[in-house]
């Protein structure tokens, strides 16, 4: 289970280790919590730094997950959940109070490779569900065929004394068998198509890697599946192949095409279920085409064509914040002179993106906030000239510039949505916003955009300017002309030239721009 932070306000935020600790001590007796932190470091191999994913987390991590280490060991520590919310609240009131916790299962998270991963897989399911019913049913309908042919074979067993229990289970041995070879069948096609679904993978800075081995809990499956729709499709059959009219089918060996009554029905019955089975696979086929149509065609609030976004990282590198304020500033300059660049900017957290996102709590001049409400807004650090870059429109003020470095105010941007959402109709340009101890002035209004996934709903957006917030971590966005990739090896080579010991980490992180 995952634990799922509410704000006061109803955002997902993180958990602080303190009362994470608190989490723990009240729940220990019957259950475990463990905390996590994903970042990402370098890895130094003499002249180059690869760039790595790591996660800080508490020492019973390995323990609460059921993981084991390949090599080595874990971790060795040194030492109702709306309770303890509510007690915590009470100790601690000013950062607890109106908060909210719900456990999550994992495979449910509303973050990470879950989130992602969980629709596609749902409507793969779906689809073979159907194509699997599909298939038993026209498998059943040959074996009642199969069984008509065999009604003289049957009957004369029958009359000399065979019994009708041993009948129906060779019949049903028989189905079973078939149905363990198509078993057997699908999971050599599944070998080839591993890499079919690999394409299902979102493009992102965070290596992603579907385990897709066929371990024994597939095999175990697949024999399961195979075992009862043998039974379960074949069981008819074989009842009604085991019970001929003894008398008509001796007399008569010329047995015609429809059967007994009863055959018929059952095969009628069997067809109109895959006929009908196999219309509602075409339309959910049809809406499932649809769906990416209109997937395709909704405005993510940027350009997504002929861009590449390639993220790198100082902090393994130990930049200062000097040092790597005037590295970013060097870097941007030069890929701008980049023949076929159009123009450059920076973002740390890529739209649509696989990295997350980050959150602030704060303070908005002439908004009164209701009681126990805590305005708690998605934010993201960009550099100058980003909404030029990824043409996103501007209803109102303007981009954030170079020179914005030496002012002596402090700027934010924000979209429609928080304009409408906490300004109610007044202008908000030139109003202050209260971030952590810094104030600052909104000198623009975007155009709402997608952030974290399509579908969502409008959400209040903030963009703070890279110039004036440092941070070490940053995506490089550069629409150009043809291949976006063709870009990140210059790119790279203008990082070596700054920069040779430094040997940064960098990664592409859209060779080219996919929503999905």
């Amino acid at each position: 289970m995952d634990i799922g932070p509410g704000s006061r306000s109803g955002n997902f935020t993180s958990t602080s280790y303190p009362d994470f600790v608190d989490f723990r001590r009240n729940i220990a007796s019957k259950a475990d919590l463990t905390a996590y932190n994903m970042q990402t470091a370098g890895l130094n191999s003499g002249d180059r730094t690869d760039r790595m994913w790591t996660e800080t987390v508490s020492a019973n991590y390995f323990d609460v997950l059921g993981v084991r280490p390949v090599h080595g060991r874990g971790f060795v520590p040194e030492e109702a959940l709306n309770a303890i919310g509510n007690e915590l609240a009470r100790l601690y009131p000013q950062t607890n109070a109106g908060r909210s916790r719900s456990l999550i299962p994992i495979w449910k998270a509303p973050f990470g490779a879950t989130s992602i991963f969980r629709p596609v897989l749902m409507v793969l399911t779906l689809v073979v569900g159907v194509v699997l019913l599909i298939a038993c049913a026209n498998v059943a309908n040959l074996l009642l065929a199969r069984g008509l042919g065999r009604r003289k074979e049957i009957a004369v067993r029958l009359s000399v004394g065979a019994n009708r229990i041993r009948l129906v289970s060779q019949l049903l041995t028989e189905s079973i068998l078939l149905a363990l070879l198509g078993g057997l069948a699908g999971l050599v096609v599944v070998q080839w198509c591993t890499r079919l679904l690999q394409t299902f993978t979102p493009p992102a800075n965070l290596p992603i890697h579907m385990t897709l081995e066929t371990d024994t809990s597939v095999l175990l499956f697949a024999l399961s599946i195979s075992v009862v729709t043998g039974v379960l499709f074949g069981l008819t059959p074989a009842l009604q192949a085991s019970n001929p009219s003894l008398v008509t089918t001796l007399k008569d060996e010329t047995v015609r095409l429809g059967g007994a009554p009863g055959h018929s029905r059952t095969r009628s019955t069997l067809v109109i279920g895959q006929v009908a089975l196999s219309l509602v696979l075409l339309i959910v086929a049809a809406l499932f085409v649809e769906a990416l149509n209109k997937a395709k065609n909704i405005d993510p609030g940027f350009d997504p064509q002929h861009l590449l976004a390639a993220s790198f990282d100082l902090r393994p590198v130990n930049y200062s914040t000097d040092r790597g304020r005037a590295f970013q500033k060097e870097l941007l300059d030069r890929v701008r002179a980049i023949p076929g660049v159009e123009s450059a900017s920076y973002i740390r957290r890529m739209p649509l993106g696989f990295s997350g996102g980050n959150s602030l709590s704060v303070t908005i001049d002439g908004y009164v906030p209701k009681p126990d409400e805590e305005v708690v807004l998605d934010v993201n650090w960009v550099g100058p000239g980003y909404f030029k870059t990824m043409h996103t429109p501007l209803l109102s003020g303007r981009d954030f510039e170079a020179s914005d470095e030496t002012a002596p105010q402090r700027y934010v941007i924000i979209n429609d949505a928080m304009a409408r959402r906490y300004w109610s109709g007044r202008d908000p340009l030139g109003t202050k916003i209260r971030v952590g101890d810094s104030e600052c002035r909104v000198i623009g209004v975007a155009q709402t955009g997608k952030y974290q996934n399509l579908s969502e709903t409008p959400l209040p957006y903030m963009f703070l300017p890279l110039w004036q917030f440092y941070r070490a971590e940053a995506a490089l966005v550069v629409p150009g002309e043809g291949d976006p990739g063709a870009y990140f090896s210059p790119i790279r080579a203008v990082m070596r030239t700054m920069d040779p010991k430094g040997a940064l980490p960098m990664a592409p992180t859209w060779p080219t721009w996919r929503g999905a």
